[in-house]
């Protein structure tokens, strides 16, 4: 059995990136599919000497992706408790960043099942999670850029305001809640997940899949 660990951040905080560089530490990836529709479920990653895989929920194809791509949270709950089955579980989304309801009956199914729910606030500031969306408009849309000047009337400020006033009451729930800038954050990761070792350059990617 493994651990649970979830990354929390506004959009454009890094999120999927945190995940992506953490596989980087494995050497192998296992596309997981559901049999039944053949879509994506997650990834099974492992390398030589890690005693316990590194399960990723949900999908990656795209820049974004994580437990935002499961179909709802009764189904993303079932994925976690199967995953940690099987291996140290990591999962990040923007839903999940939001909701308290998620981190709380995460953090029953952890007790239940005898693991530990970690989750990490990664600290960035609203102007460069804004910087970092137009970045990634431009590179793969090519859509207008967003405005960051006047937080107050941006669209994802009241996200942004969200996921901040919910740190206190996940903590107040008893679920252990770090906020760290990204490079301590990526750091602190891979000490709850065990990923030691040298970054090996693994890619989430599976281009051709579909």
């Amino acid at each position: 059995m493994g651990d649970i660990l979830g990354i929390r951040g506004a959009p454009g905080a890094g999120k999927s990136t945190l995940v992506r560089k953490l596989v980087r530490y494995c050497s192998s990836v296992e596309v997981l599919t559901d049999p039944k529709r053949y879509r994506i479920t997650g990834y099974r990653c492992t390398r030589p000497g890690l005693k316990t895989p590194l399960m990723v929920v949900g999908t990656y194809e795209r820049d974004c992706g994580g437990a935002d791509t499961v179909k709802d949270l009764q189904t993303l709950y079932w994925r976690v408790k199967t995953f940690a089955r099987q291996g140290d579980v990591v999962l990040e989304g923007k839903l999940p960043s939001t909701l308290l309801t998620v981190w709380v009956e995460l953090q029953r199914q952890a007790d239940e099942g005898g693991h530990v729910l970690s989750v990490i606030d990664l600290a960035v500031s609203f102007e460069q999670c804004v910087k970092n969306l137009n970045l990634r408009r431009e590179q793969r849309l090519k859509a207008p850029l967003q405005r960051t000047e006047g937080s107050w009337g941006h669209p994802m400020y009241k996200t942004y305001r969200a996921l901040l006033s919910s740190e206190k009451q996940i903590r107040d729930s008893g679920i252990t809640l770090e906020t760290l800038p990204f490079e301590q954050a990526l750091k602190r990761s891979r000490t709850i997940l065990r990923l030691g070792g040298k970054d090996l350059g693994t890619e989430l990617r599976t281009p051709g899949l579909f």
